[in-house]
This record gives C-alpha cells, sequence and structure tokens, in this order.
C-alpha cells in the first residue's frame, strides 16, 4: 500500500516535471523565432541603409564620372590616340552604373509599390519584357503587416529569378490569395524542371529555396518546392496573414493573362 501511495506520488511528480519541461521548451522555441525575426529585421534595416548609401554615394559618383568623360569624349578629336581610351572608359562607367542600379532594383529597402500584389505585377511586367513567355497573374490586392508583406516579396523574387535563370520556360502562373487566416503564394511554371534529389539541384536554386522556406518559417508558415525534369516547377508558400489584413475590393483584376 504505502509503496503503490509512493509510486503514484513519483509518477505525478514525473508528470508535474514534463509539463514543466514542456512549457519551458515552448518558450525557449517562441523566445527563439523572435529573436530570428529580429535578426531578419535588423538585416533588412543594413540593407536598406546599404541601398541608400549605395544610391546617394556610388551610384552618383559614377553619374558624374560618365557625364565628365561624355564631355570629354566631345573634345578629344577622333584622329587622337586618347579618344578609344576614352571611349573605353565610358563603356566600363556605363557598365558598372548598370550593375549598381540593378543591385539597388533588386533589393528594395521597402515594398517598391501600393500593394503586394501590385509589386508582384510590377516584376512580372520586367519578366515579360525579357522573352516570350505565356504570363498569367491570378490576384486581389490586399494589405498585410509591412514584415509579412516584405517577405513574400522576397520569396516571390527568388522564385521569379530561378525560373528566370533555368526553367527556359514557355508558361508561368503567379497565384496570389489571401483565405484567412492565411495566404497563399505559388508560382508555378511549364519549364524543364530538375530532381529535387538531384545531384544538380543546388545549381538549380537549393540556396535559393533554403532562404524562401527560412522567410516563410519566420513568419510561422512554410515553403515547398514540387518538380520533375519535363514536369516544370512549382513553389507553393503559405503563411499566417497575420493579426490584421485588409482586402481591397474592386482596385485588380482578378486574373489577367499576357
Amino acid at each position: 500500500m504505502v509503496r503503490n501511495l509512493e509510486a503514484k506520488e513519483t509518477l505525478s511528480a514525473l508528470r508535474q516535471e514534463a509539463r514543466r519541461l514542456k512549457a519551458e521548451l515552448a518558450l525557449c522555441q517562441e523566445q527563439a523565432v523572435l529573436l530570428q525575426r529580429a535578426a531578419a529585421q535588423a538585416r533588412e534595416s543594413e540593407r536598406e541603409r546599404l541601398t541608400l548609401e549605395l544610391h546617394d554615394g556610388a551610384v552618383q559618383a559614377l553619374v558624374s564620372a560618365h557625364q565628365y568623360l561624355a564631355a570629354l569624349e566631345s573634345q578629344v578629336e577622333i584622329t587622337s590616340p586618347l579618344k578609344p581610351l576614352v571611349a573605353r572608359a565610358l563603356t566600363q562607367v556605363r557598365q558598372a552604373l548598370s550593375e549598381a542600379r540593378d543591385l539597388i532594383n533588386s533589393h528594395p529597402p521597402a515594398l517598391p509599390a501600393s500593394t503586394l500584389a501590385s509589386a508582384l505585377e510590377s516584376e512580372l511586367a520586367d519578366f515579360r519584357a525579357g522573352g516570350s513567355c505565356v504570363v498569367e497573374f491570378v490576384a486581389r490586392p490586399f494589405r498585410l503587416e509591412p514584415e509579412r508583406e516584405l517577405a513574400l516579396y522576397r520569396i516571390f523574387q527568388e522564385a521569379l529569378s530561378n525560373v528566370r535563370r533555368h526553367a527556359q520556360a514557355p508558361r508561368l502562373r503567379v497565384e496570389l490569395e489571401l483565405t484567412p487566416p492565411h495566404v497563399l503564394l505559388q508560382v508555378r511554371d511549364w519549364g524543364r524542371g530538375f530532381d529535387p534529389q538531384g545531384a544538380d539541384a543546388a545549381a538549380l536554386g537549393g540556396r535559393g529555396l533554403a532562404s524562401m522556406r527560412r522567410r516563410a518559417e519566420l513568419l510561422g508558415g512554410r515553403c515547398q518546392l514540387e518538380s520533375s525534369p519535363g514536369q516544370g516547377t512549382t513553389v507553393l508558400c503559405q503563411v499566417p496573414a497575420g493579426p490584421w489584413s485588409e482586402v481591397e475590393l474592386g482596385a485588380y483584376p482578378d486574373s489577367h493573362r499576357r
């Protein structure tokens, strides 16, 4: 009888300790997520600072150098041995200026449009201009917390970059949907696809996929990829809509295809 009572007391104590440890583990996990979000926000802030410094510093210096060289070129006689040197310097400055602007545009300090949907459409407009791929975009504008909008925008940028570099796709479909309590982003191409477990997976966007997954996880969501050779690739991202979201009706077409 005494042994049974002691055993029950021991079991009760173990259960209480297990509950305490479980609560501590949940708290540690919550704190880890908060720290990771803070680190991500700090990286975005630093990226914003560097982008602005690049624009106000190096880019402006390159613009001035280009103007001075262009003025010099117009004054140098065509038969002068300096003419090809100035022309070469002008070409190099133009290339450096173009690369600096591309870097700024590829990492804007904030969402470069009034809504996430319009920001994605702007990216797709540039994508359409660069090739013959048929692009479908299905979305309705809505607002989320800036942190969530920017994270989804970065995920989309990475997915679209992989399509541009690797897919050779004749068709692309992008869907952005708010279905409370979640936001769904899907990027599907009908390109050459690849084996996600294959030896060339890392070269075909493995690091970018890890980045997309991490961004989604920091928001409490998930990002997954499905692909196979010859069957195209689909990136599906689902994240919580957050404590507030607002659908803006009537300001954007449900679907358009170009």
